[in-house]
């Protein structure tokens, strides 16, 4: 469990990069950490929010045997997932870091405000998995409806 934990935390770090670069937010990376303006964010194996990252390759792996016939759809499916938890990661981090930049840095520190962007990122993605497995399905009946 720690390598996939330490995985999914590694994997964010260039993602988390991107979307600083991207927003224009300045910053030095060194490693797993970035120094920011006001302050440096480690990204460590906290950051992986490996419950819901779990809980969603479960979750699409269980709708995927429960809603689609082809394996291949199903691989989709569970393939999709794991570049949209790093992203989702990548994300929640840079949310994270602008709140507690504008508005409280104890936002970062932790507790229930912190914990809820993870659990908004969670329903996003899910929202999309949902999406995928809509349209993975109804391309499934139609093929069968075409044989």
């Amino acid at each position: 469990m720690d390598r996939i934990v330490l995985l999914i935390a590694s994997a964010s770090v260039p993602v988390t990069g991107l979307l600083f670069t991207l927003i224009g937010v300045p910053f030095f990376k060194e490693g797993v950490e970035f120094y920011l303006p006001v302050f440096t964010l480690v990204v460590g194996p906290e950051c992986a929010g490996w419950r819901s990252s779990i809980a969603i390759i479960i979750i699409s792996l269980l709708a995927g045997h429960l809603f689609l016939k082809r394996f291949s759809n199903k691989l989709i499916l569970v393939s999709v997932a794991i570049p949209l938890i790093i992203i989702k990661n990548g994300v929640r981090i840079v949310l994270l870091y602008l709140i507690a930049y504008y508005i409280d840095e104890r936002f970062i520190e932790g507790g229930f405000l912190h914990r809820s962007v993870g659990y908004g990122m969670f329903c996003v993605v899910l929202a999309l998995m949902g999406l995928l497995l809509w349209f993975l399905e109804k391309q499934e009946a139609r093929k069968t409806h075409e044989v």
